[in-house]
């Protein structure tokens, strides 16, 4: 059976990994939850009802945007529990024109059929973070 909830989390957490978490206190949800709503991308309500300091909401565990302008890649990390979801950033489009759309999109993907550097610093950083996301 589908579940709908969690569902809707993972979709939150998807839009969610676009918002610039660099400056923001992590262990503060109501800071988390300021942060999102601010940049536009999520209603404060919606993103209310799934992070927060309850034993059945999310929490951001880590933040990792450092190579973004770089490379492109950025991610979140959402806990839950013991449950954690890497939420990655696609493609930008504004700033991230150069690194995004022609190094990545048409410099990886068209030509090789990967996003090479990103994939590297996803390699790089999971290996960095295994077993180190702690709440």
């Amino acid at each position: 059976m589908v579940n709908f909830e969690l569902l809707k989390a993972y979709a939150f957490f998807s839009d969610s990994s676009y918002v610039d978490l660099t400056s923001v206190n992590l262990l503060s949800t109501d800071d988390v939850v300021n942060r999102i709503h601010d940049e536009e991308r999520i209603p404060g309500k919606l993103a209310e009802t799934i992070i927060g300091s309850e034993s059945d909401q999310w929490q951001v565990a880590h933040y990792y945007g450092v190579e973004n302008e770089t490379t492109g890649f950025a991610a979140t990390v959402f806990r839950s529990g013991n449950q954690l979801v890497l939420a990655a950033r696609g493609s930008e489009i504004g700033s991230q024109i150069d690194e995004d759309w022609i190094d990545t999109n048409f410099g990886g993907i068209l030509l090789f059929g990967v996003a090479v550097d990103q994939a590297v610093s996803l390699f790089n950083y999971i290996q960095k973070k295994r077993g180190r996301i702690y709440f």
